[in-house]
């Protein structure tokens, strides 16, 4: 079953026409020119009946007239076929783009349980990147062609009729055979390129599930089953591709049929009609030959309706991102006091109760973290008050409105525990949070957060963020840092961002985002519990709810869960020199 939705029927022309219509002008222009080109070529059987005829009667044409006549026409349906295919072109690859940037921008304000999967991100990335792909290659290879053929076949059927009626109606002979294709064709063709479009969207989710289960497949030992899984995937994958293959050719051998029918129909019919004198032989050659030149525009059309419906089917998987369920409407830019309430809030993860029941405030300014065992919520609930995700039940509100992690401006960052560094520069990487930083600004907030060594090489803020610096934890740590320093947020979420690191790495780290949270409402979940020293406030969960809340003395003082966790972490890491030297 697809988790994201397909754009269909009315929505799909809806969409469609919205990311095509600014571009009206280039449209008009490639039609326009489209059909001047089949015009043109239209002059050419006439001529040759012209020219046939001229020569049973004993005339002989002059070269020029023989050349204006047959070349002439070609070279001119030529140009002006090739200067309306660049008009359109330009459109569709416009019009491409558009869709591409709205199911992108739909894409990242989906909620965070939305694409949590590894299936569901590899149908997104399918339908972004192959789906889209398909649609751009189809459109660009055919859609010219469509509308030459369409004019062609168009002027090709009135200038047979006018030549002569009974020619024309013997080339209706195909029309039964075009009929029945059709009507085989149209029923199975959607529903079998969509299966083979889904198809391969679950083999890349197959290669997305191994990539983000690479360590613990090598853990435990999981080469073949992991293996099985994605060779069975790539085993469905090439087998909706050959019946889709298969298919295309019986619609092939269809169309070859109706083209024979058609001719041998004129043929037969021409005999006749030249045997009685109601027809010339120039006259049947000219039907032949308008005939004959139906085929590739017919062929164009039947043929095409084969890559129509992938494209079709690529095209509603595509436009279908930006018709999945957003997470809100964005607000204004707004500078927050950073005051968070939660009241009753509870969340479940297919269907096991996570978070239970916690109401509580946090006032601006105040420093929060959050301890408790794996599975307790932490993260969950750190997620909530971001807005990254929506509670299941009862509301986390960010100043008396919804929590919201895409409000405008910098009142509120949100760092998980997975920070990511893009390629680039580091000055390209600050200014994802301030995109008007200047290289002052910059080099404040790096010394703010100890990675003053960017300064300090030979590049400057022109370092590029190659492997190995986003292989450094601690260097990739402080760069996350800068940029929250630099976005300068009202209210500061942060989710074990010392997670994996040794004692010293840690330390260097927290130093770091104490100046920062320093100047922010800040909820914090720790990795080590020495973080708890730079809080105002212990929140200790368990099993989704608050069983503790007070300050770090007054905790201790009490004996529970938390001097518990305390003594036990002082214990483990008292003298602990094998972590001191990692």
């Amino acid at each position: 079953m697809t988790a994201l939705p397909l754009a269909r029927g009315r929505a799909l022309v809806s969409s469609l026409g919205r990311d095509m219509r600014p571009d009206r002008a280039r449209w008009l222009a490639g039609v326009g020119l489209t059909i001047a080109a089949a015009l043109a070529g239209l002059v050419l059987p006439f001529g040759v009946a012209y020219l046939v005829d001229g020569a049973r009667g004993g005339g002989e044409p002059r070269l020029g007239t023989a050349l204006l006549l047959t070349a002439g026409p070609v070279i001119a349906s030529a140009v002006l076929s090739t200067l309306g295919s660049m008009a359109m072109n330009r459109a569709i690859h416009r019009g491409l783009a558009r869709i591409r940037m709205r199911a992108v921008e739909r894409a990242l304000e989906l909620p965070a349980e939305a694409v949590s999967g590894a299936a569901v991100r590899a149908d997104l990335l399918s339908r972004i990147g192959d789906d889209l792909a398909v649609a751009s290659r189809t459109a660009s290879a055919l859609l010219t062609p469509w509308v030459l053929a369409l004019t062609t076949v168009s002027v090709t059927i009135g200038g047979l009729a006018l030549l002569n009626p009974w020619l024309a109606l013997a080339g209706l002979a195909a029309a039964p055979v075009y009929v029945l294709a059709i009507r085989w064709y149209l029923p199975r063709s959607a529903p079998l390129y969509r299966a083979e479009r889904e198809a391969s969207a679950e083999r890349t989710g197959a290669f997305v599930a191994l990539h983000d289960g690479a360590e613990t497949i090598r853990a435990y030992a999981g080469h073949e089953a992991a293996a099985d899984r994605v060779r069975g995937a790539s085993d469905r994958a090439r087998v909706a591709a050959r019946t889709a293959l298969w298919f295309s050719t019986a619609w092939g051998k269809w169309i070859n049929f109706a083209e024979f029918a058609g001719l041998a129909a004129i043929l037969a019919a021409g005999y006749a009609l030249v045997g009685a004198d109601a027809a010339t032989i120039g006259q049947v050659s000219a039907a032949t030959l308008f005939f004959h030149r139906l085929f590739n525009p017919i062929g164009v059309i039947v043929m095409s309706f084969d890559d129509m419906q992938v494209a079709a089917a690529a095209l509603s998987r595509v436009l279908g991102v930006p018709e999945a369920d957003a997470a809100r409407e964005v607000g204004g830019a707004k500078l927050l006091p950073g005051l968070v309430e939660l009241r009753d809030v509870g969340h479940r993860y297919d269907g096991t109760s996570v978070l239970d029941g916690i109401s509580l405030t946090i006032e601006p300014g105040q420093h929060a973290v959050l301890i408790g065992r794996s599975g307790s919520g932490k993260s969950t609930l750190a997620s909530i008050i971001a807005g990254a995700r929506r509670p299941a039940r009862g509301a986390a509100l960010i100043d008396g409105e919804e929590a919201d992690d895409r409000r405008e401006g910098a009142s509120l960052v949100y760092v998980p525990q997975r920070s990511h560094l893009f390629r680039g520069t580091v000055a390209d990487n600050l200014r994802l949070a301030s995109s008007d930083a200047d290289a002052a600004s910059m080099a404040r907030a790096l010394e703010r957060t100890g990675a003053g060594w960017v300064m300090e090489h030979p590049l400057g803020l022109d370092q590029v963020v190659d492997h190995r610096l986003r292989s450094d934890p601690v260097r990739r740590a402080q760069l996350v840092l800068a940029q929250t320093a630099l976005a300068n947020p009202r209210l500061l979420i942060a989710d074990e961002i010392t997670a994996g690191l040794g004692r010293r790495q840690a330390e260097i780290v927290e130093n770091a985002f104490a100046g920062i949270a320093a100047s922010a409402t800040t909820v914090s979940v720790a990795h080590r519990l020495s973080q708890v020293r730079l809080a105002d406030r212990v929140l200790v969960l368990d099993s989704g709810r608050v069983v503790e809340d007070g300050s770090h003395e007054r905790l201790l003082a009490d004996g529970g869960p938390y001097a518990r966790f305390w003594r036990a972490w002082e214990s483990a890491h008292t003298g602990d020199s094998s972590e001191e030297s990692r």
